[in-house]
């Protein structure tokens, strides 16, 4: 049997004062011995499965810890469940399928302002988790309505899809919704705030807009310069990497990127509901046999359906409006081949669906978030929005653990990139 191993290296840090660490061994259902984990008794349950994890333990949502017959609560403080200096915990682990579909759909309302109608437009059922509009309804995974703050959306979803992250897997969050619906606010809050990312992980910040018919590099010196996608890959011709050693340079990009999204290129105006907004965190590290891991946190500000004027002077908006739908529209019909699966998926009929790749149907877990303005005033648009998210929840994505491939699988995944660049390059030769 091996010797357990000690985690009081991993206790997490607190602002507070230290309280007396508690030690806690940790057993398989057999009585095994297999960790031994110092942990602060004012820290939750979940940390005490991430310290586990960090021992090279199962992946945080697989892992259920009891205590006698009782099983522990993620959300519960450790000084709140009975335990004590020297208890003893046992560890299960529930199997899951790694094909298992991961395409969860989230519904978040907009508060309703003074000047809309007050009238709501649809009936929520928390309990459910049911939509109900013009006596149609919506099942989705959770519903966050008016009361909802930014932080619990963050405990609620945002925790766990970070922790997979740190596992391995590769993640999405598309928020989709008309105009005014919160989407921005959803994703990037009021102003940046990034106390919670980790600072010595090697995080490389990417950050694009896609205007018409032309990506832009959002942190490039100059962010006029369009860039191409390689085919099949997430891979942008022309792209700049830029390494955030530590949280302040993080900050620092992030503030940049998202400046330089909500204004036009062209003119300087605000124009943040005619583009897609993608913010993209590669994260860099090491396994702990050695092998390089990389993943991706990709987070998604769809652009908005706006309503055409017919007004001459609007004439802008009227064709930025044909650009967004025609985008919108081949991000519908990629959601549509892959709910049921199709053999043939139209990624290449947009610029954006070809970088989504992996998070519509590829090897990333994925979250889309409808947001809703509550107002019946709107009810038009709910109905297009709960539509798309629907035909979201039937599709099929297969999420894998990038941290599992061993070191050959690495050097034919590389391989595997290079020659298809190569390929694209020289086709594009003969062509000319």
């Amino acid at each position: 049997m091996d010797t357990p191993r000690d985690a009081s290296a991993c206790t997490p840090r607190r602002g507070h004062k230290q309280a007396r660490s508690m030690a806690i061994n940790v057993l398989s259902l057999a009585g095994e011995a297999i960790a031994r984990v110092s942990a602060d008794p004012l820290s939750s349950v979940r940390e005490l499965k991430q310290q586990i994890w960090a021992l090279g333990g199962p992946e945080v949502r697989q892992l259920r810890l009891m205590l006698g017959t009782a099983q522990l609560q993620d959300e519960a403080r450790l000084d709140q469940t009975g335990l004590a200096d020297g208890s003893d915990i046992v560890a299960l682990v529930v199997p899951e399928d790694e094909t298992k579909n991961y395409m969860r759909t989230v519904v978040r309302c907009r508060p309703l302002r003074t000047e809309e109608e007050q009238e709501p437009g649809f009936d929520l059922d928390l309990d459910r988790g049911l939509v109900s509009v013009r006596l149609r309804e919506f099942q989705c995974s959770d519903i966050f309505d008016e009361s909802v703050s930014q932080a619990e959306v963050f405990e609620r979803l945002g925790r766990d899809l970070t922790q997979h992250v740190l596992e391995g897997y590769n993640a999405t969050v598309l928020c989709y919704g008309e105009g005014g619906a919160g989407k921005s606010y959803t994703l990037f809050g009021p102003s940046p705030d990034l106390v919670h990312a980790a600072a010595e992980q090697g995080l490389a910040p990417r950050a694009f807009r896609y205007v018409r018919d032309e990506l832009r590099d959002l942190l490039a010196a100059d962010p006029k310069c369009s860039l191409r996608v390689h085919e099949g890959q997430m891979m942008v011709e022309g792209g700049v990497d830029i390494a955030a050693a530590s949280l302040k340079d993080l900050q620092r990009l992030y503030d940049h990127g998202l400046c330089r999204s909500c204004t036009n290129p062209r003119n300087g105006s605000v124009d943040s509901g005619s583009a897609f907004t993608i913010l993209r965190l590669t994260i860099r590290s090491r396994s702990g046999s050695g092998h390089p891991c990389v993943r991706r946190l990709t987070l998604v500000d769809c652009a908005s359906s706006h309503r055409r004027s017919k007004s001459e002077k609007d004439i802008e908006q009227m064709r930025n409006a044909r650009y967004v739908g025609k985008n919108l529209g081949a991000l519908h019909d990629v959601i549509s081949a892959l709910a049921p699966p199709s053999p043939h998926v139209p990624y290449r009929n947009s610029c954006v669906t070809r970088l989504l790749k992996e998070s519509l149907g590829g090897n990333a877990k994925m979250v889309c978030i409808a947001n809703l303005r509550r107002s019946a005033s709107h009810t038009a648009e709910t109905l297009c929005t709960l539509q798309f998210v629907s035909r979201v929840q039937h599709a099929e994505n297969q999420p894998l653990s990038l941290s599992s491939h061993c070191p050959e699988e690495s050097l034919l995944l590389e391989e595997a990139t290079w020659i298809s660049a190569c390929q694209e390059k020289e086709g594009e030769g003969l062509g000319t």
